[in-house]
């Protein structure tokens, strides 16, 4: 079997054109396929687009070849120390000592373990002899922005603080940390932050026996990340 646990544009693009006959595959890819289409920020548009082709390309490969192939659209992973979401903040926190957002950053997320993901690819690689399944791999429990990040800082040593400031405070200290290369969100990042990404794993949980944990972060799990 082939396990793509790289970016799914590079994978598709080697998988077009590499002999590999009917071997099935399971690839990752990302939700952001369903989110970041209609984002104001062309980068993150063209992400989306790049991941629809992959996913394209990667289904008319394997159908040319009666292959079976599995794409797996995790949410917000963490878990393993380096990721570009949560690591991320509590290495800002670590480093300035808190961590600020708007205090109406209530848009639910489903933070998704590594070890789940794992789980949920080894179960794919037992599935049907041909034909394309697609699964979104949320996290299992959905919980407000501000609560996900509460959590995370609450689990460093020592615990940093979580400072909610009103919309257009938090929107002029936003504009000045990255003026300052304190970070790098843009303005769509941080629109986000106030709307639901919630994504259904009852397809998931009936077909690959997924069962992904409740979001209790330990300070380790976020070891090794570069703020920037």
């Amino acid at each position: 079997a082939i396990l793509s646990c790289g970016p799914l544009d590079l994978f598709s693009q080697w998988y077009a054109a590499t002999p590999t006959g009917a071997t099935p595959v399971v690839a990752f890819g990302s939700t952001s396929v369903h989110v970041k289409d209609r984002s104001p920020d062309p980068a993150e548009r063209a992400l989306a687009a790049r991941l629809r082709e992959a996913e394209e390309r990667v289904a008319a490969t394997a159908a040319a070849r009666e292959a079976a192939a599995t794409l797996l659209r995790p949410t917000l992973v963490y878990g393993g120390g380096g990721d570009r979401n949560l690591s991320r903040i509590a290495a800002l926190a670590r480093r300035h000592g808190l961590f600020v957002l708007p205090h109406d950053a209530r848009g639910r997320r489903q933070p998704v373990h590594v070890d789940d993901l794992a789980d949920a690819a080894l179960a794919a690689l037992d599935g049907p002899g041909r034909g394309l399944r697609a699964f979104d791999l949320p996290g299992g429990e959905a919980l407000a922005y501000r609560d996900m990040v509460a959590r995370v800082l609450a689990s460093l040593q020592p615990p940093r603080r979580l400072w909610l400031l009103p919309g257009p405070l938090f929107s002029l200290a936003a504009w000045a940390a990255r003026a300052l290369g304190v970070h790098d969100a843009g303005p769509a990042v941080l629109q986000r932050m106030r709307e639901d990404l919630v994504f259904d794993a009852g397809p998931a949980r009936r077909e690959l026996g997924y069962a992904p944990r409740g979001f209790a972060p330990e300070a380790w799990m976020f070891e090794g990340a570069d703020p920037i």
